[in-house]
Protein backbone atom coordinates (compact mmCIF):
# COMPACT_ATOMS: atom_id res chain seq x y z
CA UNK A 1 0.00 0.00 0.00
CA UNK A 2 1.45 3.18 -0.95
CA UNK A 3 1.25 6.60 0.86
CA UNK A 4 -1.57 8.09 -1.59
CA UNK A 5 -3.38 4.90 -0.85
CA UNK A 6 -3.18 5.04 2.60
CA UNK A 7 -4.21 9.05 3.02
CA UNK A 8 -7.71 8.22 0.89
CA UNK A 9 -7.97 5.09 2.90
CA UNK A 10 -7.74 2.56 -0.32
CA UNK A 11 -7.04 -0.81 0.46
CA UNK A 12 -8.41 -0.62 4.43
CA UNK A 13 -11.75 -0.61 6.15
CA UNK A 14 -14.06 2.64 6.62
CA UNK A 15 -13.31 4.41 10.33
CA UNK A 16 -16.44 4.75 12.36
CA UNK A 17 -16.67 8.05 13.06
CA UNK A 18 -20.11 7.72 14.73
CA UNK A 19 -21.04 7.45 18.05
CA UNK A 20 -20.28 3.99 19.39
CA UNK A 21 -23.59 1.61 20.17
CA UNK A 22 -22.47 1.69 23.84
CA UNK A 23 -22.19 5.54 23.99
CA UNK A 24 -24.42 8.04 25.77
CA UNK A 25 -24.57 9.90 22.80
CA UNK A 26 -25.74 6.82 20.64
CA UNK A 27 -28.84 6.29 23.73
CA UNK A 28 -32.34 7.19 22.80
CA UNK A 29 -32.62 8.23 25.83
CA UNK A 30 -32.65 12.01 26.46
CA UNK A 31 -33.36 15.51 28.28
CA UNK A 32 -33.54 18.65 26.15
CA UNK A 33 -34.14 21.96 28.08
CA UNK A 34 -35.68 24.72 26.48
CA UNK A 35 -35.29 28.08 27.66
CA UNK A 36 -37.38 30.99 26.68
CA UNK A 37 -35.64 34.09 25.53
CA UNK A 38 -36.73 37.58 26.31
CA UNK A 39 -38.31 39.42 23.39
CA UNK A 40 -36.03 42.18 23.38
CA UNK A 41 -32.77 40.35 23.99
CA UNK A 42 -28.54 40.57 23.30
CA UNK A 43 -28.01 37.39 22.37
CA UNK A 44 -24.38 37.74 22.82
CA UNK A 45 -25.39 38.67 26.45
CA UNK A 46 -27.61 35.68 27.11
CA UNK A 47 -24.91 33.57 25.62
CA UNK A 48 -22.69 34.68 28.03
CA UNK A 49 -25.55 34.41 30.64
CA UNK A 50 -26.15 31.02 30.25
CA UNK A 51 -22.65 29.38 28.85
CA UNK A 52 -21.56 29.16 32.95
CA UNK A 53 -25.18 26.97 33.46
CA UNK A 54 -24.37 24.75 30.38
CA UNK A 55 -21.07 24.25 31.89
CA UNK A 56 -22.17 23.19 34.96
CA UNK A 57 -24.86 20.77 33.56
CA UNK A 58 -22.09 18.93 31.73
CA UNK A 59 -20.03 18.47 34.86
CA UNK A 60 -22.95 16.90 36.61
CA UNK A 61 -23.12 14.39 34.39
CA UNK A 62 -19.90 13.69 34.34
CA UNK A 63 -19.69 13.56 37.82
CA UNK A 64 -23.28 11.05 37.82
CA UNK A 65 -21.59 9.45 34.82
CA UNK A 66 -25.40 10.17 33.24
CA UNK A 67 -24.70 10.84 30.36
CA UNK A 68 -23.35 13.54 27.65
CA UNK A 69 -23.77 17.07 26.49
CA UNK A 70 -24.74 16.56 22.10
CA UNK A 71 -26.01 20.05 21.15
CA UNK A 72 -26.71 23.57 21.78
CA UNK A 73 -29.32 25.81 19.24
CA UNK A 74 -29.94 29.56 19.67
CA UNK A 75 -32.88 30.92 17.63
CA UNK A 76 -35.04 34.01 18.55
CA UNK A 77 -37.01 32.57 20.77
CA UNK A 78 -35.43 29.77 22.91
CA UNK A 79 -31.68 28.28 23.36
CA UNK A 80 -32.05 24.36 23.59
CA UNK A 81 -29.62 22.21 25.17
CA UNK A 82 -29.75 18.60 24.21
CA UNK A 83 -28.44 15.47 26.92
CA UNK A 84 -28.01 12.02 26.02
CA UNK A 85 -28.01 8.73 27.93
CA UNK A 86 -28.68 5.30 28.79
CA UNK A 87 -31.56 6.28 30.84
CA UNK A 88 -33.74 9.87 30.91
CA UNK A 89 -34.45 9.61 34.99
CA UNK A 90 -31.05 9.32 35.44
CA UNK A 91 -30.06 12.75 33.23
CA UNK A 92 -32.80 14.20 34.85
CA UNK A 93 -31.70 13.86 38.10
CA UNK A 94 -28.01 15.06 37.18
CA UNK A 95 -29.31 18.03 35.58
CA UNK A 96 -32.05 18.49 38.23
CA UNK A 97 -29.50 19.45 40.99
CA UNK A 98 -27.98 22.23 39.08
CA UNK A 99 -31.14 23.22 37.15
CA UNK A 100 -32.71 24.17 40.74
CA UNK A 101 -29.74 26.78 41.46
CA UNK A 102 -31.08 29.09 38.51
CA UNK A 103 -33.83 30.74 37.93
CA UNK A 104 -36.02 30.58 34.02
CA UNK A 105 -38.13 32.79 32.61
CA UNK A 106 -41.67 31.94 32.04
CA UNK A 107 -41.95 29.35 29.33
CA UNK A 108 -39.35 27.28 29.91
CA UNK A 109 -39.04 23.70 30.31
CA UNK A 110 -37.49 20.39 29.57
CA UNK A 111 -38.74 17.46 27.86
CA UNK A 112 -38.00 14.12 29.32
CA UNK A 113 -37.96 11.28 26.56
CA UNK A 114 -37.82 7.68 27.60
CA UNK A 115 -36.22 6.24 24.05
CA UNK A 116 -35.99 7.26 20.52
CA UNK A 117 -37.95 10.30 18.70
CA UNK A 118 -41.56 9.49 18.81
CA UNK A 119 -41.46 7.65 22.38
CA UNK A 120 -43.28 8.68 25.93
CA UNK A 121 -42.15 11.94 27.37
CA UNK A 122 -42.35 14.05 30.37
CA UNK A 123 -42.95 17.94 29.98
CA UNK A 124 -41.04 19.67 33.10
CA UNK A 125 -42.20 23.45 33.45
CA UNK A 126 -38.85 25.41 34.59
CA UNK A 127 -39.78 28.52 35.48
CA UNK A 128 -39.23 28.33 39.19
CA UNK A 129 -37.80 31.30 41.37
CA UNK A 130 -34.45 29.55 41.72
Amino acid sequence: MGLLDWLFGIGRPPLNTGPSPASPAASPHAVVLFIHLPAACDLHELHERYEPLQRDLIEALHRHHAGVHTSTHWNENFCAIEFHGPDADSLWDALAQELQKHPFPKGSHAIRRYGPEGSRFDRIDLAWDG
